[in-house]
């Protein structure tokens, strides 16, 4: 990390404080980029959740493909519009304002 980051330290600083706040910072991002990839690790899992069926609901399990391929056959704006609409529940103001 010295070498890296050598060209910021000046002559006159202190190398136990510049390497002290140089750690810090490292450690800062690092636990930002944890937390990141724990929250997206934690949405895709309840993803995941959500769009599996039991085998209770057969006719639910059947339906699945249906719907995916009239998604599919929606307009980009329009399938936006209703996968917005549908999971992250905005309201329609919220979402269609940029297409007025």
């Amino acid at each position: 990390m010295l070498a890296r980051k050598a060209w910021q330290f000046a002559p006159d600083d202190s190398l136990p404080a510049w390497l002290h706040r140089t750690a810090l910072l490292e450690a800062k991002a690092w636990l930002r980029g944890e937390l990141r990839r724990r929250r997206r690790e934690q949405a895709a899992a309840e993803l995941g959740t959500t769009m599996k069926t039991s085998e209770e609901q057969p006719a639910l399990r059947a339906l699945v493909p249906l719907l995916d391929e009239a998604l599919l056959s929606l307009r980009e704006r329009d399938r936006t519009a209703l996968l917005l609409r549908y999971y992250e529940a905005n309201r329609c103001a919220t979402w269609a304002q940029p297409w007025v």
